[in-house]
């Protein structure tokens, strides 16, 4: 995905916050892990108007196919017009406040993963993806 950027950062200053919004098309590219609740988000824009990605924690993070909340961002990286984001799953966030909320010290759940593997179509090298 090609987006031109964001406009320039918000500000903080002692009598004000004022924050700047933008959509950042981020593409779900989550390998296998021994860490379900953490997923990578990888974006590439044209000619960004930003250099680095500081303050995104906590941002929403927005599944457009879905057309649904599917987590929370936790860090991020620039490294010259490529992205990459990590956010908690919405489902795990979910998980995390009911057991907040019923008092438990800890929790305890499963889940269920796809994972999307590619194997050869042909001896020429073609593939074919399925899940």
């Amino acid at each position: 995905m090609m987006p031109t950027g964001c406009p320039s950062w918000g500000s903080i200053t002692p009598d004000a916050i004022a924050p700047k919004f933008c959509l950042m098309e981020i593409v779900d590219d989550t390998p296998a892990s021994h860490d379900p609740t953490l997923r990578r988000g990888f974006g590439v824009f044209d000619r960004p108007e930003f250099s680095d990605v500081v303050g995104l924690s906590g941002s929403p993070v927005f599944n457009v196919t879905q057309n649904a909340l599917c987590g929370m961002v936790v860090r991020g990286s620039m490294q010259g017009d490529a992205c990459v984001i990590r956010y908690l799953d919405m489902f795990d966030i979910c998980k995390l406040l009911e057991s907040v909320h019923e008092g438990h010290p800890a929790t305890s759940y499963q889940k269920i993963q796809t994972l999307t593997v590619k194997v050869p179509l042909s001896s020429d090298g073609g593939v074919k993806t399925r899940s």
